[in-house]
C-alpha cells in the first residue's frame, strides 16, 4: 500500500555533508557516462504502479493539448506546450513500466514525434509547437475562453517553464532512442536534428539545461554513427563549459540582480529546470554548497512548494503556485542532494491536472530511482 506523509508547512532540509569539489570538470565522464540504477527495492512497487497509471492515462487519451494554467488580463499561460517535454518525461518513465505498457508508450511517442517533432526551435516568443486547441484537455474542469486562447496564441500565450533556447530537449530525444531502441526515427529525421543542433549553437551554453541538451545531441550522434556531430557537440561543450562552472552566475542569468524578481517570477527556480543525472553530477562536483543554499532559500520563500497547487504567498498576479514549482525543487533534492526516498515520498502530492502532468511523472521516476543503487557506466 502506498504510504503518505503529513509534514509541517515549514520543512527543514535534511542534514547533508557538503563539500564543493574545485577544479576542471571531467568532461569525458560528464558526456560519455550514463547513470545506471540497480537493485530497486520492493518499497518502490506502489510508486511504479502509480507511474504506470499516469502514463497509461496519457496513452489512452491520445494526443494532449497544452495545459491552460492561468489567464491574466493580457496573457494566456500554458504548460506542456512543447512536444520535447512529453518525449523527455515518457522516455524517463519507460524503463520502469511493465512490458505491455512500454510497447504502447513507444508506439504513442513515435506517432507524437512524427506529428510534432521535438527538435522544433521556434521564435523567442513561441510557447511551443503544440496547437492550443487540438487534443484531449488536461484541465480538471472545462477550460473557458478557448476561442480567445486560439486567437491570442501567437502573440500573447507564453510557457511558464520556457527558458532561453530549446536545446534542452536534445537530452530527451537521445533518451527516447536509448530506452526504446527506435533509432529508425532518428535516422529518418537526422538532417532536421542536425539543423536543430546547429541553430541552437548560436544561443550558446549558459544554463545547466543547455548542457543536458548538448550531451544528448553528442550521444545521439554517436549512437547513430554521426561521429562528426558527436565530436562537434563534445567540443562545443568543452569550449563553453566554463560559463556554467559557477552556480551563482547561472542563477543570476535567469533572475537578474533584482532580488524582488525572486518572489514573483518562475525564473527564480529555473536554474533547476530540466535536470538530468549528468547535470546534477556537474553541480555536485562544482557548486554543491551554493546550490544547497539557494534551494533552501527557495523552500523558505515557498514552504508548501510540494503541494499541487499551493497558495501563491506573495508576488505575481495569481493566487496559486505554478505547475513548474514542485518539479525543479523535487528534482534538485532527489538528483543533486540524494534525498532519502522516505523523505521524497512525503513530497509527492497529486498531479496538477487530470492527465498529462509531466512534472509529476518525472518526480515519480526520481522517487523510484531513489529506492535503488546508482552508478555510472561508460557508453
Amino acid at each position: 500500500m502506498m504510504k503518505h506523509c503529513r509534514l509541517p508547512v515549514v520543512i527543514a532540509s535534511f542534514a547533508i555533508s557538503i563539500t564543493s569539489i574545485a577544479g576542471e570538470p571531467d568532461l569525458k565522464n560528464i558526456v560519455w557516462e550514463e547513470e545506471i540504477v540497480t537493485d530497486i527495492s520492493k518499497d518502490a512497487e506502489p510508486w511504479k504502479n502509480k507511474l504506470a497509471d499516469e502514463v497509461s492515462k496519457i496513452v489512452t487519451a491520445g494526443h494532449l493539448a497544452p495545459f491552460r494554467w492561468a489567464s491574466t488580463e493580457g496573457d494566456i499561460i500554458l504548460e506542456w506546450a512543447h512536444s520535447g517535454q512529453l518525449v523527455r518525461a515518457l522516455s524517463m518513465a519507460y524503463p520502469y513500466l511493465p512490458p505491455d505498457l512500454q510497447e504502447k508508450t513507444k508506439t504513442y511517442l513515435r506517432k507524437e514525434i512524427e506529428e510534432y517533432p521535438p527538435w522544433y526551435t521556434g521564435a523567442s516568443w513561441s510557447p511551443g509547437n503544440l496547437p492550443v486547441d487540438k487534443g484531449a484537455r488536461r484541465e480538471w474542469y472545462a477550460a473557458p475562453g478557448l476561442g480567445a486562447m486560439v486567437s491570442k496564441e501567437k502573440d500573447r500565450a507564453w510557457l511558464s517553464t520556457r527558458i532561453n533556447a530549446w536545446i534542452q530537449h536534445g537530452y530527451g530525444i537521445w533518451l527516447y532512442a536509448r530506452n526504446t531502441g527506435d533509432t529508425e526515427t532518428i535516422d529518418k529525421n537526422w538532417q532536421m536534428i542536425q539543423s536543430y543542433f546547429h541553430s541552437n549553437q548560436k544561443m550558446g551554453l549558459s544554463l545547466y539545461s543547455d548542457l543536458a541538451g548538448y550531451i544528448g545531441i553528442a550521444r545521439l550522434a554517436k549512437m547513430t554513427g554521426h561521429d562528426d556531430i558527436a565530436y562537434d557537440a563534445e567540443n562545443f561543450i568543452k569550449q563553453n563549459i566554463g560559463k556554467i562552472s559557477e552556480f551563482d552566475k547561472v542563477e543570476k542569468r535567469l533572475i537578474g540582480d533584482d532580488s524582488t524578481h525572486l518572489k514573483s517570477n518562475s525564473a527564480w527556480i529555473a536554474v533547476f529546470f530540466y535536470l538530468t543525472p549528468e547535470t546534477a553530477r556537474f553541480i555536485k562536483e562544482n557548486s554543491l554548497a551554493e546550490a544547497r543554499e539557494y534551494l533552501d532559500s527557495v523552500k523558505i520563500q515557498r514552504p508548501a512548494w510540494f503541494l499541487n497547487p499551493a497558495p501563491g504567498y506573495s508576488g505575481g498576479e495569481i493566487s496559486t503556485t505554478p505547475p513548474g514549482l514542485s518539479w525543479p525543487v523535487f528534482q534538485a533534492e532527489a538528483e543533486i542532494f540524494g534525498a532519502d526516498p522516505k523523505i521524497l515520498q512525503c513530497w509527492v502530492d497529486i498531479p496538477y491536472c487530470k492527465v498529462g502532468d509531466l512534472y509529476y511523472i518525472e518526480n515519480l521516476v526520481s522517487l523510484i530511482k531513489a529506492f535503488g543503487k546508482k552508478k555510472w557506466r561508460k557508453l
